[in-house]
C-alpha cells in the first residue's frame, strides 16, 4: 500500500511539530530540516490545519503548533487527515458478499486497529524512528515563540 506524497511529507511535519511541542515552527523551520519547498509543505500543512491536528498562526511569532500533545494523536488520526478516507478497491453494490471483499475489509480494520495502537509521542520517543525519517530537532533554529 502507498500513501500520497502529502501524506508522507504530512506524517515528517507532525513528527518534527511533536517533537517541540512547546513551540511554534514556522515554515522556514521546516526547511531547516527537511529538503522541501514552501510551496510542497503547503498541501500537508492545509490539510493538518483543517482536520484540526495542528493550529496555525499567522503574523509575529506565527507558525504551526499541536492542537492536542503528541500522546494523544494517534497515526490513524494522521493518516487518515492526510490520506481523506481510503478504500482498498472500488466495489460494485453486488461485490460487498464475496470472500475476496470481505478478506480486505479484515486486512483494513487490522491495519487501522494497529495504526491506532501508536501516537506520534511513541514515533517520536523511538530514536531509530526518528533517525530514519531524517528528523533531527536541534537542528531547527531555537526562536523566541509565544
Amino acid at each position: 500500500m502507498y500513501f500520497f506524497a502529502r501524506t508522507d511529507l504530512g506524517l515528517k511535519l507532525l513528527f518534527l511539530l511533536a517533537s517541540q511541542p512547546n513551540r511554534r515552527l514556522a515554515r522556514s523551520d521546516f526547511g531547516n530540516v527537511f529538503p522541501w519547498s514552501i510551496s510542497s509543505i503547503r498541501p500537508p500543512l492545509e490539510a493538518l490545519a483543517a482536520s484540526g491536528l495542528i493550529t496555525s498562526h499567522i503574523g509575529n511569532g506565527g507558525g504551526y503548533r499541536l492542537s492536542r500533545p503528541p500522546d494523544e494523536i494517534t497515526l490513524l488520526q494522521a493518516i487518515t487527515a492526510l490520506e481523506g478516507g481510503f478504500e482498498l478497491i472500488k466495489l460494485e453494490a453486488e461485490d460487498c458478499i464475496s470472500l475476496y471483499v470481505k478478506t480486505l475489509g479484515k486486512a483494513k480494520s487490522a491495519f487501522f486497529r494497529e495504526l491506532e495502537k501508536v501516537t506520534l509521542a511513541d514515533i517520536v520517543r523511538d530514536a531509530d524512528s526518528m533517525k530514519a525519517l531524517g528528523i533531527n530537532p536541534p537542528s531547527v533554529k531555537r526562536r523566541n515563540r509565544r
